[in-house]
């Protein structure tokens, strides 16, 4: 058994929420570009902020896009699925 995985994290994903804690956006964004099936490309200065934040899976990726932009620091634009 896996001593390093977050229970938390694994409760959340059964419950149907993308859990966050303490991630960067390049981690949040490889995820998101799975499950969403999208590509994602960087452009800018790296945001080295690291976020916090329980959303459901079910939100739509603009809901979600949406969500992390209420930052200040980040923007997305998306075209087609990248």
């Amino acid at each position: 058994m896996n001593k390093n995985v977050d229970m938390e994290e694994v409760i959340a994903w059964k419950e149907g929420l993308f859990l966050f804690e303490n991630k960067d956006v390049e981690s949040i964004m490889n995820l998101l570009s799975q499950w969403y099936d999208i590509e994602v490309e960087y452009r800018g200065n790296k945001v080295t902020e690291l976020f916090t934040a329980a959303i459901s899976r079910d939100a739509p990726l603009s809901k979600v896009l949406g969500f992390l932009e209420k930052t200040g620091r980040i923007h997305f634009t998306v075209e087609g699925k990248k």
